[in-house]
């Protein structure tokens, strides 16, 4: 029973020590124990920052990246816009076109027709000119010399306009009373 009050009473004995010295120390022990805690804080706090701080660049990194895909999409959209009212218009001032050469056509007079195309090459977008045969798809007259009286090496297209537009090419007939006399072949670049 001694030995468990000895060993009971040195625990006791320690505390009463610590304490004793904690009293007779406490100018030392108290801002030691206030310059801990303040630096627990300070780290806690600092490692909240940097977290915040790194999540936010990469908020902002995902928003840069987000707003840089919707503006390449409405720029992709914008210019595809802008070269189908190009070519619409250039289509439709094409057809108006085509009915000058038609009226020289029928007059007989392929010179005024060829001053005509080398006139309307000067559009902007517009890369050559080509009247061609139906018969034998040769080109009669054409902005580029030497391609005249070869043969049209984009026949598929004259009758198919998807293809034609993937070309960049418009292809319009040139009608005289009851027959196709010409096909007019424009090509272009935007």
């Amino acid at each position: 029973m001694e030995k468990t009050l000895n060993q009971n009473e040195e625990p006791q004995k320690n505390k009463k020590g610590i304490i004793d010295w904690l009293k007779k120390n406490y100018c030392v022990v108290i801002p030691l124990t206030l310059l801990v805690v303040l630096i627990s804080i300070i780290a806690f706090y600092q490692v909240k920052i940097n977290t915040l701080q790194s999540n936010w660049i990469i908020e902002k990194d995902k928003l840069k990246e987000e707003f840089k895909q919707k503006e390449n999409i409405i720029i992709t959209k914008f210019q595809n816009n802008i070269d189908s009212l190009n070519t619409d218009n250039l289509k439709h001032l094409t057809t108006v076109f085509s009915w000058s050469i038609r009226a020289e056509l029928l007059r007989g007079n392929k010179e005024q027709a060829d001053i005509l195309m080398n006139q309307f090459i000067k559009t902007p977008g517009v890369m050559e000119i080509n009247l061609i045969d139906p018969e034998n798809y040769t080109i009669i007259l054409s902005t580029n010399k030497k391609e005249e009286g070869e043969r049209f090496k984009e026949i598929s297209a004259i009758n198919n306009i998807e293809k034609a537009k993937s070309k960049n090419l418009i292809i319009l007939p040139v009608s005289g009373i009851n027959e196709t006399i010409a096909y007019l072949s424009v090509k272009y670049q935007f």
